[in-house]
């Protein structure tokens, strides 16, 4: 079985089955990546399981994603302020225990 073993075998079969395919191949080549799928068969474990194959094969793609404009701006924004003041930020442990501190 393949590192997604289990995600691959619940698609070929939920999907196969519920759209009357052949095979996970048959119903690539014929339905659009758009279609609307219905999950509700699927456990919340089997569910979980085609998220993380799914984001894995975003982190995967070739392809690059374009910022939006709005959020270039933020993120110069906030270097800037950085820059101008470094000190000005919390740590990551600093930020944990605040958390931790408000909401146990």
């Amino acid at each position: 079985m393949s590192e997604f073993g289990l995600a691959d075998a619940i698609t070929r079969r939920y999907h196969s089955e519920e759209k009357g395919y052949e095979s996970a191949h048959q119903r690539e080549e014929i339905m659009p990546a758009s279609m609307d799928y219905s999950f509700d068969g699927l456990s919340v474990e089997d569910k979980f399981a085609l998220v993380e194959r799914l984001l894995d094969e975003i982190a995967n793609a070739d392809e690059e994603l374009a910022v939006p404009s709005w959020q270039a701006e933020e993120l110069a924004r906030r270097k800037t302020a950085h820059l101008a003041n470094p000190s000005a930020g919390s740590s990551w442990d600093e930020v944990k225990e605040r958390i931790i501190q408000r909401h146990g």
